[in-house]
């Protein structure tokens, strides 16, 4: 539907399902929008002028974004102590110096991979850059081949061997997160609170200003996609980072992190948890 009014503000009027000319074939509105929400690598493009202009919405975003980013300028959606170097990179590729720059992110069990790309049309005029980030944890931890279908669970755990221990989640420093999104976990060599140390099962009267999140998504795993109904910036514990952010905080932290209330913060929690154990 976006793509769609936008073609129709240009006098490119077209159907969900009218077939379209690209490069390599034909394509629907629909196909493309279904493409991009299926694309295993995140997308965002800001163009010549330098205004973000789109960006893949998927579930399994690094980096949740949000629709009000479309149309500003690109050095406004970063965090000014980085602005230097977001200035830097597009000018050598608007200049032609450089046509990509790679970053990485690495941490325990944790590896982000950061390309941008300089767009250029077919007579070399620079017409914006592309941003392309992916989880590569999984990718990383291949070894020797496989030719032959193998299902495998979310965890990455071959259907054949459903006793193969899971990976044990790491509690690594703390990542960084974009622009006014603060991290949920507290800072690096930060002590968890002894409440995290306990394994009992919580119930919604129970939950209070040092409860784990941890155990908190660990008894109840529908409760990381309820989260948002307390505040968007949640969001990012259903990113790769959200086990990172989850492993050290509790409530108050959730609350001192996100500017939530933190009474607002546990009756929400208490609701939530409730409905969920009711279904249970």
């Amino acid at each position: 539907a976006d793509l769609a009014q936008l073609l129709s503000k240009y006098g490119y009027s077209t159907g969900a399902n009218e077939p379209l000319d690209v490069t390599t074939g034909k394509l629907t509105l629909e196909q493309i929008n279904l493409i991009y929400r299926h694309m295993p690598v995140d997308l965002s493009f800001v163009d010549e002028n330098e205004l973000v202009c789109f960006y893949t919405d998927t579930d399994h975003r690094v980096f949740p974004r949000s629709r009000n980013v479309i149309g500003r300028e690109v050095m406004n959606c970063h965090p000014r102590k980085s602005a230097h170097v977001v200035k830097e990179v597009i000018d050598k590729l608007r200049s032609g110096e450089q046509d990509k720059a790679e970053f990485w992110i690495e941490k325990p069990d944790l590896f982000i991979y950061i390309l941008y790309v300089a767009v250029r049309d077919e007579n070399g005029r620079f017409r914006g850059v592309l941003e392309m980030m992916q989880d590569c944890t999984h990718i990383r931890s291949l070894k020797g081949s496989r030719t032959l279908l193998k299902w495998a669970d979310e965890a990455g755990v071959p259907a054949e061997s459903p006793s193969a221990p899971a990976a044990s989640p790491a509690a690594p420093a703390v990542t960084p997160t974009p622009s006014g999104v603060q991290p949920i976990a507290p800072p690096v060599g930060e002590t968890p609170s002894a409440a995290a140390t306990s394994s009992a099962h919580i119930t919604p009267d129970a939950i209070g200003p040092t409860t784990p999140l941890a155990e908190l998504l660990q008894q109840y795993p529908d409760l990381k996609q309820r989260l948002t109904e307390i505040s968007p910036l949640f969001a990012m514990l259903r990113t790769p980072f959200g086990k990172i952010m989850a492993a050290k905080a509790d409530v108050q932290k959730m609350s001192d992190r996100s500017g939530v209330k933190l009474e607002r913060l546990v009756s929400e929690l208490k609701r939530i948890v409730g409905e969920l154990a009711a279904k249970a």
